[in-house]
Parts: structure tokens; sequence; C-alpha cells
């Protein structure tokens, strides 16, 4: 239409300098801004046309999840985010002064850049190329148990065959050791758990959740738990600490654990809750106090007193709490006769403390 007024005005120009006067060649100043003005409307749509549109294709990613927004010819669109449960979102978008905005909306303003949309508001950055996110491996059946030995730490949560990046979400961590696991964080606590290794995977049933644990071919773990409404899916990576001294305070601090568990289930006679297990291990590791001291407290309490324990029923909690064994004839014999013949508890559990057998079960023979 521009380009139509621009070139009738200059028709008329022509016809105005055929006809004028000779002497007469100046043009009017009024159908000068005319014709100026005409052009300049007429390049600025010509400039418009030959650039680049922004339909098409565009992609982020949103904590790790892919995105995808496509701006039809029709002026819908349409933004996904395949992950997600439903339908993508539609709406109508348009287009002008290098600016998509996408339902009318000014929070959905988007400054075009010939390859890059960008949303202030929203934090997005859209690009044409499909943005890179993690994709889960297969898991690897033939990684010996020995390999699944040591620390981990989440970085994504499954969500429909997809990973969403963990930080700031959860805060899983486990450190393995043979077939024991130690698992931390919001969603499991502070838990101990034995595993059996089968089927190329360490495996856990109890307390009315299953889990499996499988190395996958890119070096990450896949941890899967049942028993809530939905399965739970965590892929974690190798966290090793810094330095020797790291692991081995992560080693006893683990071993601590088993040992306060041990002590509820045996002397007390149930599973301690999770505040009590870490209130008693931080009584050990932050307060200073001895294994022989705590035990010993839990002994002197009202609720193992109420139970009204016998001298051999005694030894044989400590044999339990401090050997993870049975106690045999012979030593249920010697301590229980000590405790018989006037030797105090607090005694017999240091003794107890101070054994070879115990400090090997702890890792700290010399």
């Amino acid at each position: 239409m521009k380009k139509t007024i621009a070139l009738a005005l200059a028709m008329a120009l022509c016809l105005w300098a055929l006809t004028a006067p000779a002497e007469e060649t100046e043009i009017p100043e009024e159908i000068r801004q005319e014709i100026e003005a005409a052009q300049a409307e007429a390049d600025a749509q010509q400039a418009a046309e030959a650039a680049p549109s922004p339909a098409g294709e565009w992609y982020t990613e949103i904590s790790g999840l892919a995105v995808t927004l496509t701006l039809k010819e029709d002026g819908t669109y349409l933004y996904d985010i395949p992950a997600l449960p439903g339908e993508p979102e539609k709406g109508t978008w348009e287009w002008s002064d290098g600016y998509v905005r996408l339902d009318g909306e000014d929070d959905t303003l988007f400054s075009f850049g010939g390859d890059r949309l960008a949303c202030q508001p929203l934090g997005l950055f859209l690009t044409r190329e499909p943005a890179e996110t993690y994709a889960p491996a297969e898991p690897d059946p033939e990684v010996p148990p020995e390999e699944y030995s040591g620390y981990w730490r989440s970085a994504y949560i499954g969500l429909n065959g997809a990973a969403m990046e963990s930080y700031g979400l959860d805060d899983t961590e486990i450190y393995i050791e043979g077939t024991t696991a130690a698992l931390g964080g919001s969603i499991f606590g502070d838990a101990i758990a034995g595993f059996t290794f089968e089927n190329g995977g360490l495996h856990y049933t109890g307390e009315g959740m299953s889990i499996r644990l499988e190395y996958q071919r890119d070096g990450l773990l896949r941890l899967t738990a049942e028993g809530g409404d939905a399965p739970l899916v965590l892929y974690l990576y190798p966290d090793y600490p810094e330095t020797a001294a790291d692991r081995e305070a992560a080693a006893e601090m683990t071993k601590l654990k088993e040992l306060m568990i041990r002590c509820y289930r045996y002397a007390l006679g149930r599973e301690g809750a999770k505040e009590e297990i870490v209130y008693w291990v931080e009584r050990v590791v932050k307060d200073g106090k001895t294994v022989a001291e705590v035990v010993h407290e839990i002994f002197s309490s009202v609720e193992y007193q109420n139970r009204k324990p016998g001298n051999e029923e005694t030894v044989k909690a400590l044999y339990l709490i401090f050997f993870d064994r049975e106690a045999d004839e012979g030593g249920l014999d010697a301590w229980a006769g000590m405790l018989n013949n006037g030797e105090t508890l607090e005694k017999v559990i240091e003794g107890f403390s101070e054994s070879e057998e115990f400090k090997a079960l702890m890792g700290k023979t010399e």
C-alpha cells in the first residue's frame, strides 16, 4: 500500500513537471515532504519484509528439562516441556518493533535478535538449536559390587524418563561400604540400610520401602525407591572427600550410627528414632564423649532399668551392640561373672569398648 502511494505521488510530480511553465522548475515544499515521507515508509516496509521472521522452533532448558516454543506462521504458538504431564500450552503471538509478545502480555515479551529470543521477566533465553540436557544412561550389570563403595550425591531427579537438576530440591547423600549404605538428606533422613547384590545391582527391602541402586554406564548411580505414591528416581554422582581424614571421619560416622542403632535395638528393645540416633552420635563426635560413656548412659536410663534386666541379659546385649554377634558361652560366663562379683556395669562396658574385636569392627585396629 505504501509503495502504491509513493508511486502515485511520483507520477503526480512528473505530470506537474510536464505541465508547469518552463521557468517554474522548483518543486513545491509541501509536495516534496509528502514524497519523502511516502518513500521512507515504503523503505521501512521493505526492510521489515526482508528481515528474518521469529516464526519456527525455539529451544531452551529449565532445571535440566528440555523446553520447546513453537511460533506458527498463523499467529498461534505451542509451549511444551515434554517431561511434564499434560498438553502443551497454547496461545497467540504477535511481532512488532523487534519484540515477540505472547497472548498480548507484557510479562511474556521477548526481544528478538535473529538467532535468539530473550524474555528478561521470565529469565528465558531461547535459541534455534535444541538445548543439551542430561539423558540417563543404561545400567551396567557387569559392574562388581565393590565399585559401588564410596560417597555419592544427588545430581538429578528422574521425571517421566527425563532428568531434572536436583540442586536446591534434593540433598540426598549416600555413603556405601560393601553392602551397607548410610543414606542422608531430607528424603531419607539419617538411615542405615543393609543391601544385597543381585541382578546387577544393590537391593534393599524393608520398612514399607524398597530401594535399588544401579551403576550406570556413564558413571552415575541410579537410585530407585518404591513404597510411596510414585517411584522416586535419583541420579547420583561420585562425591569424593578431599582428604583421607575426611574419608575416615565419614566412615567413623557410619560406624557410630550403626552402633547406636544396635544399642536401641538390643538394650531398649526398640528401634531408635532418627533424632535419638543423631543425638548420641553427636555426643561422641561433637561433645567428645567416648562410646563407652554414651552406651553407659543408655544402660543407666530409666527406660532400660524398667526392663529389669539380669546380668546375663545385659552381657548378651553388650555382645550384640559392641561385637554385632551373639555371645559365646565362655565370654558370657566371664563377663556375667564379673558383674555377679560386684564389678560395675561402667567398667564392663569400658572393657567391651577397649577390646580388639570392637576396635576391628570400628576399623580402628593399628
